[in-house]
C-alpha cells in the first residue's frame, strides 16, 4: 500500500487525489482512506460507499432525535484509534501521525496557534476521521456498525451505556493511554457503547472547507455538523446513559473553557442526583497529573481549597481568581500553568461560532443554544461558611453549573495529590453531589 505522492512529499492541508475520490493531505494509502474500512470490515462486511441522495434519509438526520443510538463499542473505539496512530497496520502508520500535527489549515484559529505541531482532535478529526467517512456519509461510529445504513436503521440500535466528554485541544494519544487503562481496570467493558462526539458526528460537512476552493470535499447528501447539533444531543443523552467518564488531559486549553464540557459534567451531574444507578467518572492522564501538581503545589494544602471555594461561588469567577493569584506574584509564564486549576466559569466559557463574523458582539446560534441549556439547570444552594447544601435553597443557570462542576473539580484535583504516579486516577460521585461539598466524593486511587 502506498499513496500516489510519498508522505516526505506532501504538504500538510491541501488536497490530494487517490483513485478518484479527494483527501486532505497527509494521506496514505489504506491507513486514512477508502480502503481503510476494505480490511477493518473483513469479518462484517464491507462499508459501502454512501449513495443516498436524501438528507432526511441520512442517519444523521435522527441525531437530534435519538443520539443515545450513536455509539461505538469501546474495543473497536480503541482498535480504530491504534490503527490511525500506526501503532497496527503499516509502519508509515507513525510517520503520517507525525505529519498530520503539522497541518496548518485551521491556522486562523486560535487553538491551533497555541498546539503548534502538537497533535490535537481538530487535526485527528480533519486528517483521519474527516477523510475515512467523506465517501461513507456517516460517521466513524456506525462505519464501525454494518447495520446502520440510513435514517430508518437507527431506532432499532442498542441504546448507548456510556459517555465521554473530553477536550478537543488534547493529543488523542493521551485519551487512548486512559481508554487502554480503564478497560484493563474493568471501569469500562470492551463492549461498551460509547457515545464520543467525534466519532459519532459526522464531521465532514462543517464551515472550515472554503467552498470556493473544496467545495468538492463536502458529501452534499449528509447533515452539516450544525445541523447535528443545534438541538443539543448531548443533553438526550445525559437520560440514557449510566456511566459518564469525564476526561481530563494535558492541552494547553483547560477542559473547562470549553461551553460544551461545562454543560456535559452540569448534566451528568444532574443525572447522578437522579438516578441511584448512574456513576461518574474523573478521569485524567499522566500529563493532566503532572500539570496539577506542578500548580497546585504552590499553594499552602491547608488553605488552598478554602480559598478555592470561596473563589469559586463568586459571581464574579474572573475577578475572584485574579485576587487569588494576585498575593503569589506569579510571571505571566506561571499563571498559565496556575489555569489548570482556575473555576469554571461557564458564562464565559466558550463553544465553536463563538461570534458570527458580521457581528462579533452577538453570539453564534451554537452558542446561544447552549446557554439558554445552562440556563435551566438547578443546583442546592451553599452555604459559604461549611460549602454544604442549605435545605430548599437553590441555585439556577450558571451558578449552578459553575456549583456543580467546582464542587466536584477540585476534590478531584485534590485526590491527585495522594493518588501516586499512575497513569489514571478517578473518582466516583456518590450519590446526592448537593453532598458533594461536604466530602462525599469517593477517591478510588489508581485504576
Amino acid at each position: 500500500m502506498a499513496s500516489t505522492t510519498p508522505l516526505n512529499e506532501q504538504i500538510p492541508g491541501t488536497v490530494i487525489t487517490v483513485d478518484n475520490r479527494k483527501y486532505t493531505t497527509p494521506v496514505f494509502q489504506g491507513i486514512n482512506t477508502n480502503e481503510y474500512w476494505n480490511v477493518f470490515h473483513k469479518e462484517k462486511g464491507r462499508c459501502p460507499d454512501y449513495t443516498l441522495t436524501d438528507k432526511a434519509e441520512n442517519p444523521h438526520a435522527r441525531a437530534g432525535e435519538m443520539p443515545q443510538k450513536f455509539w461505538i463499542e469501546a474495543g473497536a473505539l480503541i482498535l480504530f484509534l491504534r490503527s490511525c496512530m500506526g501503532l497496527d497496520g503499516p509502519k508509515d502508520g507513525k510517520e503520517l501521525y507525525e505529519l498530520a500535527s503539522q497541518d496548518r489549515w485551521y491556522s486562523y484559529d486560535q487553538t491551533f496557534q497555541s498546539n503548534g505541531n502538537k497533535m490535537s482532535w481538530y487535526k485527528f478529526n480533519r486528517t483521519y476521521t474527516e477523510n475515512l467517512t467523506r465517501y461513507k456519509g456517516k460517521g466513524v461510529s456506525f462505519c464501525t456498525r454494518g447495520n446502520i445504513t440510513d435514517a430508518g436503521s437507527v431506532p432499532h440500535a442498542k441504546d448507548a451505556s456510556c459517555m465521554i466528554s473530553y477536550m478537543y485541544d488534547s493529543d488523542p494519544k493521551e485519551t487512548l493511554d486512559v481508554l487502554v487503562k480503564l478497560l484493563k481496570e474493568k471501569v469500562i467493558a470492551e463492549d461498551e457503547r460509547i457515545f464520543f462526539c467525534s466519532f459519532a458526528n459526522f464531521q465532514v460537512n462543517h464551515n472550515k472547507f472554503p467552498t470556493e476552493s473544496h467545495g468538492d470535499l463536502y458529501c452534499r447528501d449528509a447533515p452539516t455538523v450544525s445541523d447535528q447539533v443545534q438541538e443539543n444531543p448531548f443533553a438526550k443523552i445525559a437520560g440514557f446513559v449510566d456511566k459518564f467518564v469525564i476526561m481530563h488531559t494535558g492541552g494547553e486549553t483547560d477542559i473547562y473553557s470549553r461551553k460544551w464540557c461545562c454543560f456535559e459534567l452540569s448534566k451528568a451531574m444532574e443525572k447522578v442526583e437522579k438516578d441511584d444507578n448512574t456513576k461518574m467518572i474523573m478521569v485524567g492522564s499522566e500529563a493532566y497529573r503532572e500539570k496539577v501538581v506542578a500548580a497546585i503545589s504552590r499553594f499552602d494544602p491547608n488553605s488552598f481549597q478554602r480559598e478555592y471555594d470561596a473563589a469559586a461561588n463568586e459571581e464574579d469567577i474572573p475577578r475572584a481568581w485574579k485576587d487569588l493569584m494576585e498575593p503569589l506574584n506569579l510571571s505571566p509564564e506561571e499563571l498559565t500553568l496556575m489555569q489548570v486549576l482556575a473555576p469554571a466559569d461557564t458564562k464565559n466559557s466558550i463553544a465553536q461560532e463563538n461570534q458570527p463574523p458580521e457581528n462579533p458582539r452577538v453570539k453564534g446560534p451554537i452558542n446561544a443554544m447552549l446557554d439558554e441549556s445552562i440556563e435551566s439547570i438547578v443546583a442546592g444552594k451553599l452555604d459559604p461558611r461549611t460549602q454544604m447544601a442549605i435545605p430548599g435553597e437553590v441555585v439556577e443557570g450558571f451558578l449552578a453549573a459553575n456549583l456543580l462542576i467546582n464542587s466536584i473539580r477540585m476534590r478531584y484535583q485534590a485526590s491527585i495529590l495522594t493518588g501516586g504516579s499512575g497513569l489514571v486516577q478517578y473518582v466516583s460521585s456518590a450519590n446526592r453531589p448537593n453532598a458533594i461539598p461536604g466530602g462525599n466524593v469517593i477517591f478510588a486511587g489508581d485504576v
